[in-house]
């Protein structure tokens, strides 16, 4: 899928135990401009039917989200015929949003990634549990990885 945007120098899908797809992968081009080119034209296409996002990946300790100094948020009890756009719609006042994503067709929950720490905080003083659409509260909270929830399982 992305081999005609540029050299690659790594691609990688992300599989659970059994060998089944986690739903994401990385992509790595030997040029930022080949990178950048298939984020143009790669973000919000669809492939076997399911919309993708294409986006900069960095890794924790330059995205600078260690302890409780994040930028990502996890979204729930959104109604389940938002779109991306709906959901940005919401969140866009208190920064500047670098992702937004409602996590598929039918379902109540989102994810939006914004610039600084702040503005994400921002977003969850402003909403968490105070925000009402079409008669249900919202639920906004610091997202959290699988596998960060997992490590904090087993610490604690």
């Amino acid at each position: 899928m992305f081999k005609g945007f540029g050299k690659i120098i790594s691609c990688k899908i992300e599989v659970m135990k059994e060998g089944v797809s986690k739903g994401y992968g990385y992509v790595q081009y030997d040029n930022k401009e080949s990178a950048q080119n298939a984020i143009e034209k790669m973000n919000n296409s669809t492939h076997n039917g399911k919309e993708i996002m294409v986006i900069v990946h960095s890794k924790k300790k330059e995205r600078g989200e260690t302890g409780e100094h994040f930028t990502n948020l996890f979204v729930k009890n959104i109604p389940v015929d938002f779109t991306d756009e709906n959901l940005e719609e919401i969140f866009k006042e208190f920064g500047e949003i670098t992702s937004c994503k409602v996590k598929g067709t039918g379902s109540d929950v989102g994810f939006v990634m914004y610039k600084t720490h702040d503005q994400a905080q921002a977003a969850i003083d402003a909403l968490n549990s105070k925000k009402e659409i079409n008669g249900k509260v919202i639920f906004v909270s610091k997202f959290i990885s699988s596998s960060d929830n997992k490590r904090n399982q087993d610490e604690g």
